[in-house]
């Protein structure tokens, strides 16, 4: 996992835990300081295919979950 990867874990991580949903990718972009939503994505769905997220298929906004070991 790159320290990019890491941080936007821990800040969706943290999110979730404080908020009982996930951050939008809005959110995300703001708080890493991203150049772009596409930028924040493209992170989330690297990690979902690392298996560190999952994403909840029954919605599309604020969709994004930690899985079960992560937690």
């Amino acid at each position: 996992m790159t320290k990019l990867q890491h941080d936007v874990f821990a800040y969706v991580s943290k999110y979730i835990r404080v908020n009982n949903v996930s951050p939008t990718y809005a959110e995300i972009t703001k708080e890493i300081r991203l150049t772009s939503r596409s930028h924040a994505y493209k992170i989330v769905e690297r990690l979902v295919n690392l298996g560190y997220l999952a994403k909840n298929k029954k919605s599309e906004e604020r969709n994004i979950t930690i899985p079960s070991r992560y937690k």
